[in-house]
């Protein structure tokens, strides 16, 4: 070969060379970039991370305050429930003899009418009877 064919191949390596280490610099260079870029992205990353969100934290302290409150209400409810079962239980055995004794009274007071044959005094307790019904609101009021 000749000696320019060999002084050209030598440039071209030099060139060749030349080239890659500038590119393997810029390469280092990019990778101590990123590597940079990177540790600033963690240290953001850890700095939001530690931030306390102080609408979670009141959204926690709501939702357990809230239960807290809904359990005492619970607790007194359930009781007062109770309570009210046995009053409910007793005013229903007390409504019950009322009613046996005024239908008692209503049928031996007809009996007794109907016996003496007082039908002026029937219609009367009738009235009363009727006025008090619809008054209470038993029956309908048929007048109005």
């Amino acid at each position: 070969m000749s000696n320019k064919y060999v002084l050209i191949i030598t440039v071209l390596n030099i060139f060749i060379v030349i080239l890659s280490e500038i590119h393997s610099n810029k390469t280092k260079q990019q990778l101590q970039n990123d590597l940079q870029k990177a540790e600033e992205r963690l240290e953001n990353s850890k700095r939001s991370f530690m931030e306390i969100n102080w609408v979670i934290v009141g959204w926690l302290i709501d939702m357990i305050l809230n239960g807290f409150v809904w359990l005492v209400i619970a607790a007194i409810s359930l009781s007062l429930i109770d309570v009210t079962d046995k009053w409910t239980r007793k005013a229903l055995k007390w409504m019950d003899k009322a009613d046996t004794l005024i239908r008692k009274f209503t049928d031996d007071a007809f009996e007794w009418i109907q016996k003496k044959n007082l039908n002026i005094i029937a219609s009367i307790v009738l009235l009363i009877i009727f006025g008090i019904l619809a008054q209470v609101g038993i029956i309908p009021k048929l007048i109005t």
